[in-house]
């Protein structure tokens, strides 16, 4: 009987050869597929998924095929294919079985279904014998517990669906190669917890009667049944997970692929390469920490996307700031005794102060502990001889003691926790930025957080790295020139070697950090100190108008891009204009002459490959352009950029520091090996953050209670702004926004944070109204407490709000109208979250919130009820002592309203004069 059962399936089994699955899945789906979304970042080799500083894998989608690194970075230990790994499937639909030894996306008309947004890939593996297969990938993401991200372990999860009107049986299978002496473990998967290069396998369902198996690569098993029936042996073995599926029914399938290296350091002197050493001893116990938060990892890295790709900020600018947050796993290290960077990437260095401090603003959004550990490491480090100066990178051992000869630089080391005259790449000792950077890096991170412990730790290597930009201010200065506070001689980033005159661009920088100096010497109670700082702050932005804001003196060579690196980072940071505003356009005219980006975008007129850089041409001048309202010209820079990238799908996970050539037919299909490569990929390409925040206009200082909500908005946005997503270390929050009026003076901003935010300052942008009022949920600010501050372009209305804005928001509108009041429903860009109040002296309105019930009572001071309504949606209830413009007519007196607005209850106290 068995024999003849075994026959019977036969008849119906269908077997998918591994070189035809894919033109069996676009036979069988393609009704469901024309072309990916417009937004999807299809057709790549695969995001990079793995823990922070651990290493990582990708999948390609289209391939079906895998790749990996088992130490990051990947410029140190690059992409290579895993050979033998992939997906498989089977189904049973009825007396049909099916079953495929290679899934891979859709395909149709040269792309691919799927979509690798970093911290998150999606693919399509169309509906096999009645069954819709969704792949979500993703890196681990614990905002909240960020050692949960700095584990070895990448996850799968495969959606499984049955779309006919009868049960299926359906079971996908994870093969992977795994050297040493595999081993099944019961119900979970397979593993090797022996020798230093650990692997492990494991699976789980949602569905708690799900059949977990395991086998080798040829076990006959799996295609006839669905489940495995050999032996794990070999190298190739896999992990099988069958489920059966109602009519209409979604079930989960998921996996973690998990490594341990057991490895130390090559200089063999130091603990570990790897922080995760600290917590496991096998791979086996990584992936059983990856099924027990599996849930909480992937709906947190969900959130990002999600999110992200809710609001209607243009989807290409979303796409290169998340993009940009591979960094966190493709160029990270982080050791077992706590020291943490990142490398530079298309060069083979690590640490590099200069490039990192442009993208460590997101971090400290998203990771700040990690943010102050690598700053503690540069404090660490600090040179004594010169004094106070700051290196440029942390993987030289020539001189430290003990460490072998035989090693000199290796991307493998890093120099010891306080190695201060360690080498550097190159001689850095003029190298005015590194100090720059570390200071700036210093603020941005406490601001975030407002942790004064570690501010307080830092100080006196702050107040060393700020004596040493003096120290070199005197070293390297032409006394000759008439310009005693301005560098002459001095060298940075750009890696000139003096060849060029750079000068403008460390005199900048010093600048906005003299003014960083001296607000963390007010927090330090540092008077002595805050005094020399003030006079170096405003005799170098004295100077440094004098002498470039003139067509004789404006740089015109190479990377004259960072003339106002200083002025875009102080409108950033909310420090203000360094410098008049003529002096300011009259340099951007002057960058625009010199580079004409509306015709050239990132090239010039004569190359088609500039040679600058594009991480700090789109910062530095493109951002500045933003702020400044010549969004034609940020977009003509940070645009080209993102075409030069995402129109060659090789680069999207391989972005260089250089322009990469233009691109005049896109390549949609990445391949492989060329398109595995991560070794490129910058530490400072989410620079891009910086001009995200700015369009969104959210800014924070938490230690002083300070919240920015000033949204400078590209043409494309036509005004308006829906639910833009900005991360905090406080929590999350959007902001939706439209200004419209004359001149688009009249703003209505809705701020709405995941969690309460103490607000002791709320500061709005100054659009030039002659009268600004300010409500707050439709209550007027006492003008008492709103003042003008600022110039130029940093011109805002100052509110002293001392109040928490509440997880469900605050509505604030600015106009010339005491009597405005926003039309809010769900189809407008700014939604309502609270009930939102008006007033004049002899009326009084409440508009109450849409799609929530609501119930108001309005009560005398006699206690009496004057008014009692409730209802559902939006309504506006208005009252007054005339009945003109209101619907309910009351007497002369005080009136105490109360509103219940779904979980939420108001009060408020209105005076109606006669």
């Amino acid at each position: 009987m068995k024999a003849r059962g075994l026959e019977n399936r036969a008849r119906h089994r269908i077997k998918i050869p591994s070189y035809v699955s894919a033109f069996i899945v676009v036979l069988l789906s393609m009704a469901a597929f024309a072309q990916p979304p417009s937004y999807a970042i299809d057709g790549t080799t695969g995001a990079p998924l793995g823990g922070i500083g651990c290493g990582a894998i990708k999948f390609c989608a289209h391939l079906g095929s895998f790749a990996g690194t088992w130490r990051t970075p990947a410029e140190l230990d690059n992409y290579g294919a895993l050979a033998n790994t992939r997906f498989q499937f089977y189904s049973k639909n009825g007396s049909t079985v099916v079953d495929s030894g290679l899934l891979l996306s859709v395909q149709s008309a040269g792309r691919s279904d799927d979509d690798a947004v970093y911290p998150v890939e999606f693919a399509n593996f169309g509906t096999i014998n009645g069954v819709s297969l969704k792949l979500t990938a993703f890196s681990p993401v614990n905002l909240s517990a960020v050692d949960l991200m700095c584990y070895p372990y990448a996850f799968f999860q495969i959606q499984v669906a049955n779309t006919s009107s009868a049960s299926v049986d359906a079971a996908v299978a994870f093969q992977a190669s795994i050297s040493g002496t595999p081993a099944s473990v019961a119900g979970k998967g397979i593993r090797n917890d022996d020798g230093n290069f650990m692997r492990a396998v494991y699976a789980a369902s949602d569905d708690q009667t799900a059949i977990i198996s395991t086998g080798t690569s040829t076990d006959n098993g799996f295609p006839i049944t669905g489940q495995c029936n050999t032996a794990v042996s070999g190298a190739t073995n896999k992990v099988a997970v069958k489920v059966t599926l109602a009519a209409g029914q979604t079930k989960l399938i998921k996996f973690v692929y998990a490594w341990y290296n057991n490895v130390t350091g090559a200089e063999g002197i130091h603990d570990g390469m790897f922080y995760y050493l600290n917590t496991f001893s096998s791979a086996g116990a990584v992936a059983d920490t990856g099924l027990t938060h599996f849930d909480q990892l992937r709906d947190n890295a969900l959130s990002i996307v999600n999110r992200m790709r809710a609001s209607n900020i243009p989807d290409w600018i979303k796409n290169q700031a998340l993009v940009s947050l591979s960094n966190l796993t493709n160029n990270s290290l982080y050791r077992k005794d706590g020291r943490y960077a990142h490398t530079e990437g298309e060069w083979s260095t690590n640490g590099t102060m200069d490039q990192m401090f442009h993208a460590r603003q997101i971090y400290s959004m998203l990771v700040p502990s990690l943010n102050w550990q690598e700053l503690q490491y540069w404090a660490r480090t600090q040179k004594t001889s010169p004094a106070g100066q700051i290196h440029h990178d942390i993987d030289s051992c020539g001189d430290v003691s003990g460490c072998p000869s035989s090693i000199g630089r290796n991307m493998v080391y890093m120099c010891p926790w306080d190695a201060q005259q360690h080498e550097d790449y190159r001689n850095i000792d003029k190298w005015v930025d590194l100090n720059c950077a570390f200071i700036i890096s210093v603020y941005e991170t406490f601001i975030a957080t407002a942790d004064t412990a570690k501010l307080s730790y830092l100080w006196p290597f702050v107040k060393k790295a700020g004596q040493r930009i003096m120290d070199q201010l005197t070293a390297y200065n032409d006394a000759a020139d008439g310009f005693p506070y301005l560098y002459s001689g001095s060298q940075n980033s750009y890696d000139a070697d003096g060849t060029l005159d750079l000068n403008f661009y460390n005199s900048s920088l010093a600048a906005v950090t003299y003014k960083i100096l001296s607000k963390l010497a007010v927090i330090k109670q540092d008077a002595a100190n805050k005094l020399q700082y003030d006079k170096y702050y405003d005799s170098t932005r004295t100077e440094f108008a004098a002498k470039y804001f003139t067509a004789l003196k404006f740089p015109v060579n190479l990377r004259a891009e960072a003339v106002l690196t200083g002025q875009w980072l102080s409108y950033f940071l909310r420090l203000g204009e360094m410098f008049d505003t003529s002096g300011i356009n009259f340099t951007i005219r002057s960058l625009n002459a010199n580079y004409n980006p509306l015709t050239n975008g990132l090239s010039s007129s004569a190359t088609a490959i500039y040679t600058e850089w594009a991480e700090y041409k789109v910062a530095h001048y493109g951002g500045l352009c933003l702020q400044t309202g010549r969004d034609s010209v940020w977009k003509a820079l940070q645009y080209d950029w993102y075409q030069r990238i995402f129109n060659n799908r090789e680069l999207v996970y391989d972005i260089p520091l250089d322009i990469p050539a233009k691109v005049t037919t896109p390549t949609y299909l990445a391949t492989v090996p060329n398109g595995l490569d991560g070794r490129k990929q910058y530490i400072s390409v989410p620079v891009v953050w910086r001009n995200y925040y700015t369009m969104v206009g959210y800014q924070r200082n938490k230690y002083s209670g300070e919240l920015w909500l000033e949204p400078i908005l590209p043409a494309e946005m036509n005004h308006a702004m829906t639910k833009a997503l900005v991360f905090s270390p406080e929590g999350w929050a959007t902001v939706n926004y439209t200004e419209s009026g004359v001149g688009y003076a009249t703003q209505v901003i809705s701020f709405v944070p995941d969690s309460s935010l103490v607000v002791n300052v709320l500061y709005v942008r100054d659009k030039g109204l002659a009268v600004n009022y300010v409500k707050i949920n439709g209550v007027p600010v006492d003008n008492a407490q709103v003042t003008k501050v600022g110039t130029g372009y940093a011109k805002e209305l100052r509110i002293n709000l001392q109040q928490t804005i509440p997880p469900s928001g605050a509505i604030i509108t600015v106009s010339d109208n005491p009597n405005f009041a926003p039309v809010l429903n769900e189809k407008r860009p700014v939604f309502q979250h609270s009930p939102v109040f008006s007033s004049t002296l002899k009326s009084f309105s409440i508009t109450t919130c849409p799609s929530v019930t609501h119930e108001i009572s309005v009560v005398g001071l006699n206690g009496k009820t004057a008014r009692r309504f409730s209802g559902n949606g939006v309504t506006r209830y208005r009252f007054g002592v005339v009945s003109q413009n209101a619907d309910n007519v009351l007497s002369p007196g005080v009136y105490v309203v109360k509103v219940v607005s779904g979980n939420t209850v108001l009060c408020r106290r209105f005076i109606l004069a006669q």
